[in-house]
């Protein structure tokens, strides 16, 4: 379990390690480690055999079981270090910025949902534009239950230039255009107070407090 640093008024909590999207590149480097272990362990063998036959401690196989046994232990230190940098995440509440959750932790946020099969889209909205998922979802709840009250596969609710709802063909051709749009001047490196007078100006207020909610409340189904 990993503890985990919330923003804003959240609480500090734990989620399992499957959540963050960098758990794959965290069991490459557990790999790693394991197989500087198993030089150490020959290094170790290699030494206790040495001395078993009478070798002295300065013999060149002692001092060399030794140097690989050493080297191996500043590998496995660098390659902890790594994990444990990977390992650091914030839940925040940044709307153009990536939290670095896995598609299983949108999977979770998403259960019993009629988004509950889209988690991968969210994903790859923090991958391909830096936009927060978690943030999308809070808007998607906001503007349509989650896609439960939604035409045109437009959870967003994200109105044309003239009027009217922007017609999508699928929910994850609706999310990419949502975080092109969070890129825009406007909305860009703004909190959530900030994009609501824009993004709903007649309501802002309560849509703000909507959609932070909603980050709150997902947030909670990945905590233990």
């Amino acid at each position: 379990m990993l503890c985990i640093i919330f923003s804003s008024a959240v609480q500090a909590g734990e989620i399992d390690r499957e959540y963050l999207a960098t758990n794959e590149r965290i069991l490459v480097l557990e790999g790693l480690i394991q197989e500087q272990r198993d030089i150490q362990n020959l290094a170790q063998q290699l030494a206790a055999i040495s001395r078993f036959f009478g070798l002295p401690e300065d013999s060149p196989t002692i001092i060399l079981a030794q140097e690989k046994w050493w080297k191996a232990q500043e590998e496995i230190e660098r390659l902890q270090n790594e994990i444990k940098q990977l390992e650091a995440i914030t839940l925040h509440y940044v709307p153009t910025e990536k939290v670095g959750l896995s598609v299983l932790a949108f999977s979770k946020m998403l259960e019993n949902t009629t988004l509950a099969d889209e988690a991968q889209m969210f994903f790859d909205l923090e991958q391909n534009y830096n936009v927060n998922g978690v943030f999308a979802i809070g808007v998607a709840t906001m503007e349509s239950s989650l896609g439960k009250n939604c035409n045109y596969f437009n959870p967003y609710g994200m109105l044309r230039s003239e009027g009217g709802l922007i017609r999508f063909e699928t929910w994850n051709d609706a999310t990419m255009f949502f975080g092109k749009l969070m890129l825009k001047d406007w909305y860009y490196n703004k909190d959530i107070a900030a994009i609501a007078k824009t993004y709903c100006p007649p309501n802002h207020e309560y849509w703000a407090t909507t959609v932070t909610k909603a980050m709150t409340n997902s947030y909670s189904k990945i905590k233990s």
